[in-house]
């Protein structure tokens, strides 16, 4: 019987049987629990050396995991530098944040090859391979060199590049050239598939009016799979939450103040500093709600070595200093800014007591939080998701989110308003359509689907 091997850039989380909170490790846990398979990545260490690079294997139920660590190095230049400082930024329309280097890429295929090394030495002949994230757009090709010729299919959390964008790296073509040796893309929406094709078809055009060969002969085969949440292992863990007494404290000790909340990682592609504007926004045009309503930001530190990331944290704290020291009082804080990571089931408890869950991406793959806090609303009263119509979740929570564009900071707190006073009767409405959505698209339906169309795949695609 064939196993799935999953390749991500980190499996340190689930080899230890205690996946962090959100992203897609827990998304890949959900996603492969009880299937035998193996899962190989790195552990999060860096050594000095990569000859210190030992293997180690550990089991999570019926999944096998291998992982091991990076040179400094290989991180420096893979991981800090080419992923994400490079691919990071231009996938999500931020050219202007990029900054290539030569040695970097060469970083990157390094680790790319030497993830196909390890690869070749445990796959089995009939293992179906699936790859995730722009890490190792380069892994199905080192593959092929090697011999491999298992079905490999590549999924892509984050958002794909327009061609404009795409092009500003300098080895757009060689990323491309990679991805044509996956024998299935999987994007989060149609816009990203797209994005794909007119690339392909910009750069066919362009060659054949030279007279040369275009960047493949043929292309992979591609979809669209929209990430979604496991539902009922989701309202499983926000139950076991209830009784705790952290969303208590943290939400409902204010008593009729009512609480937005928004969880995002600390980056620049999440809009938090037009949030902040935003909410700045609506207290200042809605004077009767001050003192009634409290922001509860989430953002863990991530990346804090990137280029750009200790910029964005500076701005983020100057703006919320001067959003409580605006419209702060001595029993009131407008804005509770937190720089910490909760444990999943606490956070969906967070969720759940907030009224009005507020995502502002200005460019988002999915975003899964937004799913989340839909899920785990109470029927009988539940709250408001405001979802940015540039997260990839807006293509399907459309149904019920009221939708924003980010960008206009008096929309969006007329958006806030109108979710704080919205009647109950339409609150149900809005919620149950999206609740319709999430479990008809849910995080087995993702699997399934993407796994479906790979084995689909079989001998159609000839590696040269």
């Amino acid at each position: 019987m064939s196993r799935i091997v999953v390749v991500s850039n980190r499996v340190s989380s689930v080899a230890t049987g205690t996946p962090a909170a959100g992203g897609l490790a827990v998304a890949v846990v959900d996603a492969l629990q009880g299937d035998r398979g193996l899962w190989v990545g790195w552990n999060g260490e860096v050594r000095n050396t990569e000859r210190a690079c030992e293997v180690e294997e550990s089991h999570c139920g019926a999944m096998s995991t291998l992982a091991w660590p990076l040179s400094s190095q290989s991180y420096a230049g893979f991981y800090r530098g080419f992923a994400n400082e490079v691919v990071w930024p231009v996938f999500h329309g931020r050219t202007d944040r990029m900054r290539f280097r030569t040695e970097h890429f060469s970083a990157y295929l390094h680790v790319n090859q030497m993830f196909a090394s390890h690869l070749a030495e445990h796959v089995q002949p009939d293992d179906v391979i699936w790859v995730h994230d722009y890490h190792f757009m380069h892994l199905a090709s080192y593959c092929r060199d090697l011999g491999l010729n298992n079905q490999i299919g590549f999924f892509l959390h984050i958002p794909f590049p327009e061609p404009e964008n795409l092009k500003a790296i300098p080895v757009h073509n060689s990323i491309v050239k990679a991805l044509f040796k996956y024998d299935l893309i999987g994007f989060q929406t149609e816009k990203d598939q797209h994005a794909l094709q007119s690339y392909i078809q910009t750069d066919r055009s362009e060659h054949t009016a030279f007279g040369q060969d275009p960047v493949a002969h043929q292309s992979p085969k591609m979809g669209v799979y929209p990430i979604g949440i496991d539902c009922n292992q989701t309202l499983s863990q926000v139950q076991n939450s209830q009784k705790s007494s952290l969303s208590e404290e943290s939400v409902g000790q204010c008593g009729e103040t009512k609480t937005i909340i928004s969880v995002d990682r600390l980056d620049y592609t999440k809009g938090l500093l037009e949030r902040l504007e935003s909410y700045d926004q609506f207290l200042s045009s809605n004077s009767d709600w001050q003192g009634r309503v409290s922001l509860m930001q989430i953002s863990p530190i991530s990346r804090s070595d990137v280029l750009g990331y200790e910029e964005i944290r500076r701005e983020v704290e100057r703006l919320v200093a001067r959003v409580n020291g605006t419209w702060g009082t001595p029993g009131w804080v407008p804005v509770n800014y937190m720089n910490r990571s909760f444990e999943r089931a606490a956070l969906l408890g967070l969720l759940r007591a907030s009224h009005v869950g507020l995502v502002t991406s200005l460019c988002d793959g999915m975003n899964l939080v937004a799913k989340e806090y839909v899920m785990v609303q109470e029927a009988s009263d539940p709250g408001v998701l405001v979802l940015s119509e540039f997260a990839g979740a807006a293509n399907e929570l459309d149904v019920g989110a009221i939708l924003i564009n980010p960008y206009d900071t008096v929309a969006t707190a007329q958006a806030i308003h109108r979710a704080l006073t919205m009647p109950l009767d339409e609150r149900k409405e809005r919620y149950s359509a999206m609740l319709d959505v999430l479990r008809q698209n849910d995080l087995l339906a993702w699997k399934n689907n993407f796994l479906y169309d790979l084995y689909a795949c079989g001998a159609q695609v000839i590696h040269e």
